[in-house]
């Protein structure tokens, strides 16, 4: 089992920084403690390469000289290395301009909440259950002669945020993320499960789906690019969110002009089938309920049946709007902006066979990959299908077809989503971020190019 010490407690969390406060000596003082405990085990060609096991305690301070601050960071938390940060950060602060717009600290008494997202059982979740996960999925694909590569990994973590002005908040999780991907000669199948109770990874499943989807798309056919009708399996739509969320509804670029949705609050934005929320007290997507300047996490509705409504601030975004931060900062200073990170896409009423039937001529799509941003004024991404691409032909899986390049505004894709699957999943996105995701039908995708494979 995990021989690890346990993450940061709350009480050992706020000792940290009192004592980082005391040997700053009655100056304004931030800080950011984090720790974390994780263990993987990762593999390829139907081995294990890597097992890791690692834990990591960061301490991110900031001293302010008036309107002035420097930062200094720590992986130790003993008094001397404590007391060099605090000199460290002073004297950077000393060689810094003032900024007159610098928002004062976070005092106390802010209503942080409370997110249910750490499971003991998965902080201590066995080596043999990870072991017989992998072991499952590498079997299986050795009985048919293909090849299972992929991670395993679970984790347990704690963020705590305080000042000196006596704000204090601290969250703990945890979380298990099996992914595995099997490889024959001419086709690859993939399957994950995400879960923060570890208790609820089905690794069976996983198996079980990454095969199959590896032998369902073997001997691919050609297929020529076009305007078509798809049906997006989640880690697709996830992908593709990621990318909508860090650009149209991020505080920021709305500030500056640079979101396609500015200046467009309360217009009709998508489609009607589509309602997408950022909420990290859900159960699904559970998250920290405060952001890096100590500001209480709101529940934001994006789009409302295709209405844009909602999206991210900070507090020197929402002072600039001339109203309050909704808890989405990241570290600062940075140049990212604020955005959502814990979305959601409400659930329509059809399953993926309902969605599939209702298809003339399209394509199913596992996932997409090597996605990235053409023109982000118009949300325009272009990216590879990958992992299972099937053409559907009257409303039924016809065959599988080669890998297909995309290249799609997001503004007029999102509008043309014609139905929504009720089953929803948690996955994740290459650039990070969780999502609650169905499944869902796209009319008329621009797929731009093919590929040999």
């Amino acid at each position: 089992s995990n021989p690890q010490p346990p993450m940061l407690s709350e009480s050992q969390s706020r000792a940290v920084a009192d004592r980082l406060f005391r040997l700053a000596a009655g100056k304004e003082a931030e800080a950011t403690i984090t720790s974390s405990d994780s263990v993987s085990a990762r593999f390829g060609r139907n081995q294990v390469n890597q097992n890791d096991s690692r834990s990591v305690t960061r301490v991110d301070l900031k001293v302010y000289l008036g309107r002035r601050f420097g930062q200094a960071s720590m992986t130790q938390t003993d008094d001397a290395a404590l007391k060099q940060a605090v000199l460290a950060a002073e004297a950077a602060a000393r060689l810094q301009e003032e900024d007159p717009a610098l928002p004062p600290l976070a005092g106390g008494g802010a209503d942080y909440g409370r997110v249910e997202a750490f499971f003991p059982a998965t902080a201590a979740w066995p080596d043999e259950e990870r072991a017989r996960a992998v072991k499952g999925v590498i079997e299986a694909a050795r009985a048919r002669g293909f090849e299972a590569a992929g991670l395993y990994e679970s984790c347990a973590s704690s963020v705590a945020y305080a000042t000196s002005a006596g704000a204090f908040a601290h969250h703990e999780e945890s979380h298990a993320d099996f992914s595995a991907t099997v490889t024959t000669r001419d086709s690859q199948g993939w399957a994950e499960c995400f879960a923060h109770d570890a208790r609820r990874v089905d690794a069976g499943r996983v198996r079980d789906t990454a095969l199959a989807k590896a032998v369902n798309s073997r001997a691919p056919r050609d297929m020529k690019p076009g305007r078509v009708t798809v049906i997006l399996e989640p880690n697709a739509l996830a992908n593709l969110l990621r990318f909508v969320t860090f650009i149209a509804f991020n505080g920021l670029r709305h500030h500056e002009g640079r979101s396609p949705l500015s200046k467009r609050l309360g217009d009709k934005v998508f489609s009607e089938a589509l309602t997408i929320a950022d909420d990290c007290y859900g159960p699904e997507t559970p998250g920290m309920p405060f952001d890096y300047e100590g500001s209480p996490r709101r529940r934001l509705t994006l789009v409302d049946q295709g209405v844009f409504r909602q999206f991210a601030t900070d507090r020197r975004i929402a002072r600039d709007f001339g109203g309050e931060s909704t808890g989405h900062s990241l570290p600062q200073p940075n140049t990212y902006g604020a955005f959502p990170n814990h979305v959601q896409v409400a659930a329509g009423n059809a399953s993926l066979e309902e969605l599939i039937a209702g298809v003339k001529n399209g394509l199913l799509v596992t996932q997409f990959h090597y996605t990235n941003v053409q023109d982000p004024m118009t949300l325009t991404l272009t990216g590879m299908t990958r992992n299972g691409t099937w053409r559907i032909r009257d409303g039924a899986i016809a065959e599988p077809v080669k890998n297909l390049r995309f290249t799609q505004s997001m503004l007029e894709a999102l509008a043309r989503v014609s139905a929504v699957g009720k089953d929803r999943t948690v996955t994740s996105a290459f650039f990070g971020g969780r999502f609650l995701a169905p499944a869902v039908r796209i009319e008329e995708f621009q797929f731009t190019s093919a590929t040999d494979f």
